[in-house]
């Protein structure tokens, strides 16, 4: 089976987020499993050719915009890690970086009749398309005389790259209440997203997608995303202080001194150490954490995020206690995870949440608001029957997570009962081979 997928941004070559993050993975996966695969991408600005084995096709495609030709470039290549082929769509003035073009309309309509086009000239014949994200939603509507069929994944809700309706008239193509997304889900033969959870609350919730999510049906499945256990594996992690594993947990209290004296914190192990990683929710963590105190309970780290002005403060007025990090540095994330004893997530689940399951990988137990992805990934722990990989509570408010949080913090103190909750949080089964599984089981349904 051939599968081409169509992205705003793959990583490492364009974008950050859980887009990039999806569309490498999962198209590695899926080569794993068998499948042949390939990712066509805009080739933005700050891409180096160079740098990442690119050459440039002679080929040039036409792309109607409204009532003129436009014609785009080819830049060719293949994944360094793996045999995924990879296309990019070269448009010097439409592609400038993956955060502007959820605003340019005319340059997803590039990306989108570009990407087709090259599978069209290029006689790609794909046994099945696999559109992804808001700014490639025009794919269905696009695909024409292209027999293959088109799973569209919108991984975020919030995600719906909206444009004037006028505007999209002006480029030849038309889109529910002007939402990109909302063409994607309402032209694809079938629609995943981050999360069984996810997929269910999204038929019932409020956003503007809601009534495009409710007439799918059995269209729709979420399916959680993944984490590549070779590359997060502290048993193998070279740059960490030591090494550890689920069946032997000593290295963890090694990797725990080490982060302590790298931020500058009281190297106390009696006291649980909590990280806060980047999120865009973390003004409701840190009003949970407000409400004790941090030289009695807890340490506390506190990496970049939305209110850096608060973080910072809390460092400088508790500073063996609280330390803020603007930025990780290469490798600081696997570090701060494996010294971490809790990792802190937002009260709302996006599709960045994969975190998550990152962190349980190195024994960082989770404590977040049962939602989503959240709701599908973690399951909170019993005291009883020691089962369960993290703390979870059910209101999105300050007096829930200040409650959960101090149940961990009187767990840390159980011996027997952390190094369970820990065992289990490790032994986690999300890998990205089992979403890429999960995914290759729709295609085949579609099939």
């Amino acid at each position: 089976m051939h599968v081409i997928f169509i992205t705003p941004e793959v990583a490492p070559y364009s974008g950050t987020g859980a887009v990039a993050e999806y569309c490498s993975a999962m198209p590695l996966a899926l080569r794993r499993a068998g499948l042949q695969v390939t990712v066509i991408a805009p080739f933005y600005a700050n891409i180096e050719p160079s740098r990442h084995g690119l050459a440039r096709r002679l080929t040039r495609i036409p792309v109607q915009v409204g009532d003129q030709t436009v014609e785009v470039g080819v830049i060719d290549g293949k994944f360094q890690s793996a045999d995924v082929s990879l296309l990019m769509v070269d448009h010097k003035d439409s592609f400038t970086d993956p955060a502007a073009l959820a605003g340019d309309a005319r340059a997803c309509l590039l990306l989108c009749a570009g990407a087709l086009g090259m599978v069209r000239e290029m006689d790609l014949a794909p046994d099945l398309i696999h559109a992804v994200g808001g700014t490639a939603g025009l794919v269905p509507q696009l695909r024409g005389d292209l027999k293959a069929p088109v799973v569209y994944s919108l991984l975020d809700a919030g995600d719906a790259a909206s444009f004037a309706a006028k505007d999209l008239a002006a480029l030849g193509v038309d889109a529910p209440g002007g939402s990109l997304a909302a063409a994607g889900l309402a032209g694809a033969a079938g629609v995943t997203t981050a999360s069984p959870a996810y997929a269910r609350e999204l038929t019932a919730g409020d956003s503007g997608l809601k009534d495009s999510f409710a007439d799918l049906d059995d269209r729709l499945t979420g399916v959680l995303p993944g984490v590549e256990a070779s590359a997060w594996d502290p048993s193998r992690d070279h740059r960490l202080a030591a090494t550890f594993g689920a069946d032997d947990l000593s290295g963890k209290a090694a990797c725990k001194a080490a982060l302590q004296e790298e931020l500058g914190l009281a190297l106390e192990p009696a006291r649980p150490l909590l990280a806060l990683v980047d999120s865009a929710g973390a003004g409701l963590a840190l009003e949970g954490l407000e409400a004790l105190a941090p030289e009695e309970a807890y340490q506390l780290v506190l990496v970049g995020g939305s209110d850096p002005e608060r973080a910072s403060a809390a460092a400088a007025a508790n500073p063996k206690a609280v330390a803020f990090m603007p930025a990780l540095k290469k490798g600081g994330l696997r570090r701060l995870l494996a010294g971490a004893d809790a990792s802190l997530h937002a009260e709302d689940a996006g599709p960045g949440s994969s975190l998550v399951l990152a962190a349980m990988r190195y024994a960082a137990v989770p404590v977040c608001h049962a939602v989503g992805l959240y709701r599908d990934a973690v399951v909170n722990f019993d005291d009883p029957t020691a089962s369960g990989t993290g703390i979870t509570f059910g209101e999105a408010d300050a007096a829930s997570y200040t409650a959960a949080l101090q149940r961990f913090i009187d767990l840390y103190k159980n011996e027997a009962a952390l190094a369970a909750l820990r065992q289990n949080a490790m032994r986690h089964p999300f890998t990205w081979d089992r979403a890429a599984d999960l995914t290759n089981q729709i295609y085949a349904t579609l099939l």
